[in-house]
C-alpha cells in the first residue's frame, strides 16, 4: 500500500503546511544566533566582553535544543495514540504563543539577570512544543508522500529551514538598517519577534484544510494503536534501531548547530572584523544559497540512496571542514565576495545531511511508533548536540593561541567530530529509500 492511491490535494497540502511550520519554527530558533550581538546588549550586562557576551547568550539556543527531545517525547508518544494532526494543532498553538512572547519582555536596564532567565524559561517552553510539532509534523508529511518522491519531499521540508532563517536575517538587517544598531539593542529588536506572527496565520489557515495520514488512520482502522509507543524503542529488535538512529541524530547536529549559530560571530570578530550590517548580509546570501544544496541533497538521496549519500556528506566534511573555517575566517575580510563562497560552501556542507533526514528517520520506524522514534532520532541527539556551546567554549580556551580572539577553529573542530559520528551511524544502518512504510514488520 502506498500514498500514491491518496488524493494529490491531500498530499500537496500536507506538504504546503509542513514546509510553512518549518519556517516557523526555523525563523524562532535563528533569531538567537542571529541576534547574538543585540540579545546579549539586551539581556545581559555592557562589562560582559562581546565574545564572552554571545557565547553566554547562546545558552537560550542551548535550552531551546535541550528541550526539543522532552515535547518530542511527550507529544510524539501522543502523536502515535491519537494522531499526528491533533497534535500539530497543540504544538502549533503553543509554538506561536510562545514565539511572539520575548517581544513583550523586560531588558536587563529595567529589571537586571531576571530578564536573562525569563528569557531562558521561555526558550525551554518554547523548544518543549517545538519538539512536540517535529514529532507530528514532519512524518505526517512524509507518511502522505509517495515512495519516490520522498527524498524529494524531504529535501523541500528542510530547505524551510533555511527559508526561515534568511528570512530572520533579511529582516534584521532591514530592521538594523531603518532603526540603527542603537536602536535595535535600546526597543527595535521586539519587532522582530513581533514578525513570527505572519507564518502562524497562514499555518493555522491551513490546519482546516489538513486530513489525518493515510499511515496513522490505516493503523487505527486496524486496531493497532500501542499502548506505549515510546517505550516501544527500547524493545527488541527496534532498540537496535533506536541506538543507530541516536547516533546519527547526534552526528548531524554538531554538524549544523557550530556554524549556523556562530557564523555571524566569527564574521564580526578578528581577524575579519566585518561591520554587523556587513556579517549580516554575507549571512542572508549564504543561507538562501544553502537551501538550495538542500534540496539538491534530498534528490540525490532519492537517485544514489540515504545511506551511500550520507557517507559521502560525512567523508567530504571530514576531509575540509578546517580548511574551510580558517579561509571563512581570514579571507573575508580581504574579498568579501571570496569570503562569502566559502561561507556558502561551509554551510551547505553541514546543513546537506538534514535534506534526507526527515525521510530516513520516518523510514526507519513502523507506524505505530513513528512519531515516537522520528522524535527520539530528530530530537534526542540534542540532549548531547544541544550543548555545543560549551564544547566551542572549552575548546576555545585551548585553541586560543591559534583563533585568536575568535571561535573558528573551534567550531571546526566540533563539526569534523559531528561529521565522523554522523557517518558511523550512517554506515551501521541500512539502505531506506524504497520501503513501504505502511509495512508494519519493519522495527
Amino acid at each position: 500500500m502506498d500514498s500514491i492511491g491518496i488524493s494529490r490535494k491531500h498530499i500537496v497540502l500536507a506538504i504546503i503546511f509542513q514546509f510553512i511550520i518549518r519556517i516557523l519554527e526555523s525563523y524562532d530558533i535563528s533569531i538567537i544566533g542571529v541576534m547574538l550581538p543585540i540579545l546579549s546588549a539586551v539581556f545581559l550586562p555592557s562589562k560582559i566582553p562581546p565574545l564572552i557576551a554571545s557565547l553566554s547568550m547562546l545558552v537560550a539556543l542551548t535550552v531551546t535544543l535541550v528541550f526539543r527531545p522532552v515535547g518530542g517525547m511527550v507529544l510524539g508518544h501522543f502523536a502515535d495514540k491519537v494522531g499526528r494532526k491533533r497534535m500539530m494543532i497543540v504544538s502549533l498553538i503553543s509554538l506561536a504563543a510562545l514565539s511572539l512572547l520575548p517581544a513583550f519582555l523586560p531588558s536587563y536596564s529595567q529589571v537586571g539577570l531576571i530578564s536573562f532567565y525569563v528569557f531562558l524559561i521561555v526558550r525551554m517552553l518554547t523548544g518543549f512544543f517545538m519538539g512536540g510539532e517535529y514529532a507530528a509534523g514532519d512524518p505526517f508529511a512524509i507518511e502522505w508522500t509517495p515512495a519516490k518522491w520522498r527524498g524529494i519531499v524531504s529535501g523541500i521540508l528542510d530547505s524551510a529551514f533555511a527559508f526561515g532563517m534568511m528570512t530572520v536575517t533579511a529582516t534584521t538587517l532591514a530592521f538594523d538598517k531603518y532603526f540603527g544598531l542603537v536602536a535595535m539593542k535600546s526597543w527595535a529588536w521586539r519587532y522582530v519577534f513581533l514578525t513570527a506572527l505572519v507564518p502562524l496565520i497562514i499555518g493555522s489557515l491551513a490546519l482546516y484544510l489538513l486530513k489525518e495520514s493515510p499511515a496513522y488512520a490505516d493503523v487505527k482502522k486496524k486496531g493497532k494503536v500501542e499502548k506505549t509507543p515510546f517505550l516501544s524503542l527500547f524493545k527488541r529488535p527496534t532498540v537496535y534501531t533506536t541506538l543507530q538512529v541516536f547516533l546519527v541524530s547526534v552526528g548531524m547536529f554538531l554538524m549544523y548547530y557550530p556554524f549556523a549559530s556562530l557564523e555571524t560571530t566569527i564574521l564580526v570578530s578578528p581577524p575579519a572584523h566585518l561591520k554587523y550590517s556587513v556579517a549580516l548580509s554575507i549571512v542572508t546570501l549564504v543561507t538562501l544559497v544553502s537551501a538550495l544544496f538542500d534540496l539538491l541533497s534530498g534528490l540525490i538521496s532519492q537517485l544514489v540512496g540515504r545511506r551511500r549519500w550520507g557517507l559521502i556528506l560525512a567523508f567530504m566534511t571530514v576531509l575540509t571542514i578546517n580548511p574551510a573555517m580558517y579561509g571563512f575566517a581570514y579571507i573575508s575580510k580581504i574579498n568579501l565576495f571570496l569570503g562569502t563562497l566559502i561561507g556558502i560552501y561551509i554551510a551547505s556542507l553541514t546543513i546537506m545531511q538534514f535534506g534526507f533526514i526527515h525521510a530516513y528517520f520516518s523510514e526507519r520506524f513502523k507506524t505505530s511508533h513513528r512519531s515516537s522514534g522520528y522524535a527520539f532520532g530528530q530530537l534526542f541527539g540534542l540532549f548531547i548536540a544541544g550543548f555545543f556551546t560549551y564544547y566551542v567554549d572549552l575548546l576555545h580556551k585551548f585553541m586560543a593561541p591559534f583563533e585568536g580572539n575568535n571561535v573558528w577553529l573551534s567550531v571546526s573542530i566540533v563539526i569534523l567530530i559531528g561529521a565522523a559520528l554522523f557517518g558511523t551511524g550512517i554506515f551501521l544502518g541500512p539502505e531506506t529509500k524504497d520501503v513501504n512504510i505502511f509495512d508494519e514488520e519493519l522495527a
